[in-house]
């Protein structure tokens, strides 16, 4: 007989009564699965304990529910809103941008900027190889053509990156440039290492482009006959400021857009600059495309925005003092913010329902949130200062610069709430200004442990 594996979560950490709970569940080896609505008694399964202890409610919810196997999709990047296909480009293209890999050497292939179905191997691209080399991929649903930088990718360190494609005589170029100073990776300009890769050749095949294809930064879209649409070979690291034109770019002109300059308008097909889209209320998942078609893209699973650039001189710790220098975009393979699964069952609470009920009978559910997935909710909520209503923060930013304190109001310890006088008396011929100055110097002593302890448990 198979293992049954079942999986859910709800739409809402609390619900109060006369409002509605939604519950999302994945089913493997069943497509149906009882429920019993209990209240918690006990749930610390301690042996020293009484051990966990529930009461069955009646309700609704309670019976047999219909379940299925449902995917969720793993790993952050963007899509390019493109309605009009101008990005299935059939002719000369240039794909340009900024990286800055985590993990270039995994073993797997990462997209970075494609319009590419791994399934039918149709469409163009550029991404990391399995070995950790920047590769250009064109491909036609029957073949597929290669182009290899000639050295790998250092993680954690900024590049420029290339690639062009003459549609007619099929010469294609891969650029790799390292845009390295003294702050923005994890090498600087004095480690005497090579990242600059200039490499050619001529393909046999031309791109063919899937109508219904979209283009993805940080991935490529898949298909699998039981989940359907989905986006793989996700990408580890930072992204900024990046795009596409129709036709073939010069070095020189590559030279000059790996500088910071603006590419040629009058080929650019998008742009997407990174930094763009700062609100009061922060800076949302959308990307906005500064070209001429306005091809702005969305996030999944939120990358995390406002991250240090290319650009990055070291000297403003805080995007708000100098956005064009946070234009970092940072992907995770494994970042999840919703699992987008289909509701298994929705259930009212009865007016009359007690409170301490829990859907889960057999143990205790413990979550954890990801802390870049909740900044754009902390970003919209200002922190009240009552001292100055000038400086206004939002928690995002009260976190990430740790602007916080507290007041010690006492010292636990095996004597109760005695005071410092208590036990530091004044010595035998010890004038007053002595007698003070230790019970000050004690005093900071304590002080200085208790925020030693304080900054061991918030590092990180």
């Amino acid at each position: 007989m198979a293992e049954i594996k079942l999986f859910g979560y709800t739409n809402k950490l609390s619900v109060k009564p006369g409002e509605n709970i939604d519950f999302h569940v994945s089913a493997d080896g069943t497509n149906s699965a009882d429920a019993q609505l209990v209240r918690i008694i006990h749930g610390d399964e301690h042996p020293n304990g009484p051990g966990y202890m529930d009461e069955e409610i009646e309700s609704d919810l309670n019976g047999k529910w219909d379940v299925k196997k449902q995917f969720t999709q793993l790993g952050s990047f963007l899509r390019v809103n493109d309605p009009n296909n101008l990005l299935a480009i059939d002719g000369d293209f240039t794909i340009f941008g900024y990286i800055n890999p985590s993990t270039p050497h995994t073993g797997a292939h990462q997209w970075l900027f494609c319009r590419w179905d791994n399934k039918t191997n149709k469409g163009y691209g550029i991404g990391i190889n399995k070995d950790g080399y920047l590769e250009l991929v064109v491909g036609d649903g029957k073949e597929v053509d290669y182009l290899v930088s000639e050295l790998p990718l250092v993680k954690k360190v900024w590049y420029f990156v290339g690639a062009t494609f003459n549609y007619k005589t099929g010469e294609a170029t891969l650029y790799q440039e390292g845009v390295v100073n003294r702050y923005n990776s994890l090498l600087g300009k004095v480690v005497p290492y090579d990242y600059r890769s200039h490499t050619k050749t001529t393909f046999r095949f031309k791109q063919v482009n899937d109508s219904q294809t979209p283009f993805i930064i940080a991935g490529a879209i898949d298909d699998h006959e039981l989940r359907g649409k989905f986006v793989s070979g996700t990408y580890a690291g930072k992204i900024d400021r990046h795009g596409v034109c129709n036709k073939v770019l010069s070095k020189e002109e590559l030279d000059k857009i790996c500088s910071g300059e603006f590419p040629d308008k009058n080929s650019l097909v998008a742009y997407w600059d990174t930094t763009e889209g700062h609100t009061e209320n922060g800076i949302g998942n959308d990307v906005i495309d500064v070209g001429p078609n306005k091809l702005n893209s969305t996030g999944f699973n939120h990358p995390v925005r406002c991250m240090t650039g290319w650009n990055w001189s070291g000297k403003n710790d805080c995007f708000r003092l100098s956005p064009k220098e946070y234009g970092g975009i940072d992907f995770h393979p494994d970042a999840i913010t919703d699992a987008g699964w289909d509701v298994a069952k929705t259930f009212t609470l009865p007016e009359d329902l007690k409170s301490g009920v829990d859907n889960a009978k057999r143990e205790s559910t413990y979550f954890w949130i990801w802390y870049p997935s909740i900044r754009n909710e902390l970003n919209k909520h200002l922190v009240f200062n009552d001292r100055n209503n000038n400086n206004r923060i939002s928690f995002d930013a009260l976190l990430i610069n740790r602007r916080f304190s507290s007041y010690i109001y006492k010292y636990d310890n095996i004597y109760g709430d005695r005071t410092i006088r208590d036990y530091i008396r004044q010595r035998q011929g010890e004038d007053k200004f002595q007698y003070q100055l230790r019970l000050i110097m004690e005093s900071e002593r304590i002080k200085k442990e208790i925020l030693d302890f304080e900054v061991d448990m918030w590092g990180y």
